[in-house]
């Protein structure tokens, strides 16, 4: 017997309140999968609340998700902070978020279909078996780590649960009262808190007064400040730097200030990403100069700039996002720099601030005193400051030495080491070497032993590492909280405001140089930040926004231990290749280049016996080729790869393999005949491995071989086949993928409606999955931004582009970000903006696409270029280009019409009147096989005037209505005016005024809505000469 609606409903509101107390815990603390989880539950929710009735097992399937959501809620609050949440707990996390993914597809596809009341039986009752299964092994994972007992069954946790419901929201409602400056003493804290923190003073800081007043002059003027605060390493950079970000006449003149460290950025995008992250932007250079222009008064300093800039590699890059920055009026910048030399490209504030030499013996004396605590009558003192060069960071760590030994124990000492190491050689990067050799010798270092062995561990940290981490590494260190307070107190440590333990660059320099780690102290380094990486690997799927940060965080700490590992030929060549591969292939999706490590793959495979990770690394050449490389691979490669996945028995990486051919000759190689060829063969082999993931990425390439041929139709009905493929695994993340493919598909059919309404669902899928800002949604964007031009509503159109212009860049996502361009000029083009700014967008977009080296895009660059010609009425260079490319491109029908359509419109003039019909004929046939449906209707308008200039008015009149029809049906606006605009004519040619007033009043609307200023006017002239 069905439950009464008061127990359904009573159901309902308990899950619908453990979601909303998820979704706040989600919010203000960062745990990977949350949002996922959250946008799941409830989607599924909606699912239930929209049935007409509920079985017993609908509501017993909700409650076992309600109870694993509080659960969830209580293992969230009980950690001391997300960070300190064990990988094994986020593996749980992931593997309830895709058992969730499964229910969702199941409920969704059974109640599309109208069989919502079937939800339980045939096949989906053994997988919603299954599902409930996966749940309670979810439960008895979570329940080890929760403050729920691990010997409550679930019978008892329904007993108590009422108890900890009231408990858990109350520690919710507080959690949700708390400032964001509370919230800042998690550990792990969201970009937002990170950004809103600025370093403090320095508590010692001396000798810098004349460039402390210098720079604050240069702040405080009118015209836009651009200081380079330059010199060598422990000179007292930073320090100058913070002391002036904090100076009160500073503050008031600047209301929003940034100080940004640079040290972990390798390269330009890693440098935009950091700024970015402090200043709650998106991660491009839009994003960047976007927000800092919609900005007020602000100040924003790079410390450490000289880390991205000095790569040759990156220079360019750098110098130029470094050039946009100081473009911005209202921006003050700032960097730090080591050496002499500032970057170009910049209009640095003149007179330029001298490089920063060694404080005064006033200065230095006093800073020593400072730190050390000592008398000022101590002699001792002429003799250990000369020893330091008055460098800071050396008068730092001899101090921090000489307040627990006293000066002349610290004197004696420097004799003995010193005379050892001008043995090898001595210069003035000398005196800090040995500083750090004195401070490693102390006693606060020699009480733990175990000190030393975490600064060599920290010497391979360049991004430093969080208290969380380092606790998780299970380093094999002895009182790990003392060793961590004894290099803090000896200031060969410090922790930063992210409250990660980091080296300065010279200590890490030397430490790995003379006292370099061991290999037992730098595999459970690598190990756990491997498990950090592998977490975002295992749930590529179920896309979490949250864990890409944390791998953001350690991408420097990731190259420098995966490269240590490969100096040291640590645990053989299969494992290296696997682990480049994977930090390759985060750099890759998350838009952030290819790894510099991959320059070692060669040699690798070259030592590498394992056929797994030959075929990895192999499959892995192929897929880079598409965005990154664009190279030609030969066969040989290929037939090797295929051989490799066979001899190491991996069936599931075959079908990949063959999913990675597919694209590689379909994009980089335009051979659609080769590409079906895998497809098929991928198709065949998960058919029989049940590899629905393999079947379903198969059936989607298969859909974009028929789009490339032209086959629109057929190739809607595999994208269709491929998301009934991806609805049966559950991946909500892949149907997105398949929706997309579908939306090309259809609207090459003339479909807008439907193909709008798709992008809209794919959309709310997308932000289930809690991938709103992803490279997937601009995707969405741009089909719709295609849509709307083929609809001629160009206002939308051009809305849209610009949206996906201000989130993406060259360096993230590359190619959407030139098509945004490329397709800003094609509106503009068609709406007469002046030609000037067109070629602009064309020209930035061609240089993108240069650099991608794609050639495909280069020629729609050429082909906007001679639309532009055509526009201004020349019309014969354009008329030979688009001649050629028809004889070229005849095989690919979406650029061939593209062709035609210019070749068979006798507006153009470019050939005689039977050469303009032939094309128009063409055209039409061509079409008509394609089913482009817009293109058939245009060609129709096109004969139409043919046979007008004819003087068969009859003839013209009938194409025009059924070209107008079509063109309605689907709601071009432009096509529409025009056809109306022709019918009026032969109206008013037929003595029917009214009726032709009546058809040009149309016509206007739609030239509005069309954004045709010339022929609005044009309209409105004719109307204004009637007089009835």
């Amino acid at each position: 017997m069905p439950p009464s609606e008061k127990v359904s409903s009573g159901i309902l509101q308990e899950a619908a309140t453990a979601v909303g107390a998820l979704q706040d815990v989600s919010k203000a603390l960062q745990v990977p999968f949350l949002p996922a989880i959250c946008g799941i539950c409830s989607a599924i929710l909606v699912i239930f609340q929209s049935a007409k009735a509920h079985k017993q097992e609908h509501l017993q399937l909700l409650k076992q998700v309600q109870e694993l959501l509080w659960v969830v809620v209580d293992l969230s609050l009980g950690a001391e902070s997300p960070d300190f949440l064990p990988q094994s707990v986020l593996y749980n996390l992931g593997n309830f978020a895709r058992t969730l993914q499964k229910i969702h597809s199941l409920m969704d596809a059974e109640a599309s279909s109208g069989r919502f009341r079937r939800l339980w039986l045939g096949t989906n009752t053994q997988q919603m078996e299954e599902c409930k299964e996966e749940m309670r092994q979810c439960l008895k994972a979570f329940t080890m780590y929760s403050t729920v007992q691990a010997t409550q069954q679930l019978g008892e946790i329904e007993r108590d649960s009422q108890r900890r419901k009231e408990e858990l929201l109350s520690i919710i409602s507080d959690l949700s009262k708390l400032d964001s400056a509370t919230l800042t003493s998690f550990p792990s804290r969201s970009v937002e808190s990170i950004a809103s923190l600025l370093p403090a003073t320095p508590k010692v800081f001396n000798g810098r007064d004349n460039e402390l007043k210098q720079i604050v002059s240069i702040l405080v003027q009118d015209s836009p400040p651009r200081v380079a605060i330059l010199g060598t390493g422990g000179i007292g950079k930073t320090a100058l730097a913070t002391s002036v970000l904090n100076l009160p006449e500073i503050v008031d003149m600047y209301q929003h200030r940034y100080f940004v460290p640079c040290d972990a950025a390798s390269t330009c995008r890693d440098l935009i990403g950091i700024v970015a992250s402090h200043i709650r932007a998106e991660p491009s250079k839009p994003g960047v100069v976007h927000t800092l222009m919609a900005s007020s008064t602000t100040l924003l300093i790079l410390d450490n700039f000289e880390t991205p800039w000095e790569p040759s590699s990156e220079r360019e890059d750098v110098e130029e996002f470094l050039s946009l920055l100081t473009d911005i009026s209202q921006l003050a910048l700032v960097i730090t720099m080591r050496g002499v030399e500032r970057p170009g490209r910049v209009r640095w504030t003149r007179p330029f601030l001298p490089p920063l030499g060694p404080l005064s013996n006033d200065a230095a004396r006093q800073t020593f005193l400072d730190i050390s605590d000592e008398s000022e009558d101590n002699t001792d003192l002429d003799d250990l400051l000369p020893l330091t060069d008055n460098v800071p960071l050396a008068l730092s760590l001899i101090a921090n030495i000489a307040s627990l030994e006293g000066s002349a124990r610290v004197i004696v000492r420097w004799r003995n080491e010193r005379t050892k190491i001008l043995s090898e050689g001595y210069d003035r990067r000398s005196n800090l070497d040995i500083s750090i050799s004195m401070s490693l010798s102390s006693p606060r270092m020699t009480m733990f032993p175990g000190a030393k062995m975490l600064l060599q561990a920290i010497s391979l940290l360049p991004d430093g590492i969080s208290e969380a981490n380092l606790m998780q590494c299970e380093l094999p260190i002895a009182n790990l909280d003392q060793c961590k307070l004894a290099l803090l107190r000896t200031s060969l440590a410090y922790s930063d405001r992210d409250k990660r333990i980091k080296a300065l660059a010279p200590v890490r320099e030397y430490i790995r140089a003379v006292h370099p780690p061991e290999a037992g102290l730098v595999r459970p380094l690598t190990t756990h930040l491997y498990e950090v990486l592998m977490l975002w690997k295992s749930f590529r799927q179920i896309p979490t926004l949250e864990s890409v940060p944390r791998i953001a965080a350690n991408l420097g700490n990731l190259q420098s231990v995966l490269l240590w590992s490969i100096e040291q030929d640590e645990e053989g060549a299969a494992w290296q290749i696997r682990r480049i591969l994977t930090l390759d292939s985060f750099l890759r999706a998350s838009g952030r280049g290819i790894s510099p490590l991959r320059a070692h793959l060669p040699r690798l495979f070259e030592h590498c016996e394992d056929h797994q990770a030959r075929a990895e690394y192999i499959s892995a050449a192929f897929e880079s080729q598409h965005m990154y490389e664009n190279q030609v691979l030969g066969d040989d490669l290929k037939r090797q790869g295929i051989q490799e996945f066979k001899l190491a028995n991996d069936r599931v990486g075959e079908v990949q393999f063959y999913n990675v051919l597919a694209v590689y000759y379909l994009y980089n190689n335009g051979d659609p005949t080769t590409s079906e060829k895998y497809c098929e063969l991928a198709l065949t082999l998960s058919t029989e491995n049940n590899d629905l993931t393999g079947k379903g990425k198969a059936l989607m390439h298969l859909s974009e071989v028929y789009e490339y041929r032209g086959n629109a139709r057929l190739g809607r009905n595999y994208a269709r086949q491929a998301r009934q493929a991806f609805i049966q695994n559950g991946y909500l993340l892949a149907q997105a993928h398949a929706m997309k493919a579908e939306i090309y598909s259809v609207f090459i059919l003339g479909d807008f409606q439907y193909a709008l309404a798709l992008c809209a669902e794919t959309k709310s899928v997308l932000a289930v999955c809690g991938m709103h800002t992803s490279e997937l949604h601009s995707s969405i964007t741009s089909a719709e931004a295609q849509i709307h031009l083929l609809k001629t509503d160009y206002q939308t159109a051009r809305l849209l582009q610009m949206d996906i212009l201000a989130k993406t860049s060259k360096g993230s996502e590359p190619m959407e970000h030139g098509y945004a361009l490329l397709g800003l000029a094609a509106i503009d083009c068609a709406t007469d903006v002046e030609e000037a700014a067109v070629r602009k967008n064309v020209d930035k977009a061609r240089a993108v696409f240069t650099e991608l080296k794609s050639p495909g895009s280069i020629l729609n660059c050429d082909r906007v270029d001679a639309e532009l010609q055509l526009r201004r009425g020349d019309v014969v260079e354009p008329a030979t280009c688009f001649k050629k490319w028809l004889a070229v491109y005849r095989a690919e029908p979406n650029f061939a019409l593209e062709c035609l359509c210019k070749l068979a419109d006798p507006d153009y003039g470019m050939h005689q009147p039977e050469t303009t019909f032939a094309y128009a004929v063409v055209m039409f046939g061509y079409a008509k096989k394609a089913e482009i449906m817009p293109s058939v209707y245009l060609a129709l308008r096109y004969i139409g005037d043919m046979f007008l200039r004819s003087g068969d008015e009859v003839t013209a009149l009938h194409l025009y209505q059924t070209s107008l029809e079509g063109c309605a049906a689907m709601g071009i606006h432009k096509h529409q005016a025009e056809c109306l605009t022709r019918i009026a004519n032969i109206c008013r040619k037929e003595g029917d005024v009214r009726r032709w007033i009546e058809l040009l009043r149309q016509a206007r609307t739609l030239f509005e809505k069309s954004c045709q200023a010339r022929q609005v006017n044009n309209v409105e002239r004719l109307l204004a000469s009637v007089v009835l």
